[in-house]
């Protein structure tokens, strides 16, 4: 009886290691999930650099309609875009959105 209850706290430690290690590999803050982390983080860095290549053309875009330095080529395309209409001198080349039929 006595070599049981000197073993119990042996037991209750070796059962908290085992608890904090487990939990430390696999838990939500774990190495396992560290390496999740990184991957995302990866991810999310490259659609980051995508939204600020979106946005930086976005505002070269709108710097080109400001009345201080009007870009009258941009307004002419926006215009013929928008109200889909063609200069005489043109030459339209008509795109289907479906090509599967293209040979």
């Amino acid at each position: 009886m006595k070599a049981i209850r000197r073993a119990i706290p042996t037991f209750f430690l070796a059962g908290l290691v085992v608890y904090f290690g487990y939990h430390g590999l696999s838990g939500d803050q774990g190495v396992l999930a560290w390496a999740g982390y990184k991957t995302h983080i990866s991810e999310l860095e490259s659609e980051l650099k995508v939204a600020r290549a979106e946005r930086r053309e976005l505002e070269d875009r709108a710097a080109r309609l400001r009345e201080s330095s009007l870009d009258l080529d941009l307004i002419d395309e926006r215009a013929r875009e928008i109200l889909n209409f063609a200069n005489p001198d043109d030459y339209v080349v008509r795109l289907e959105a479906d090509a599967s039929h293209v040979n």
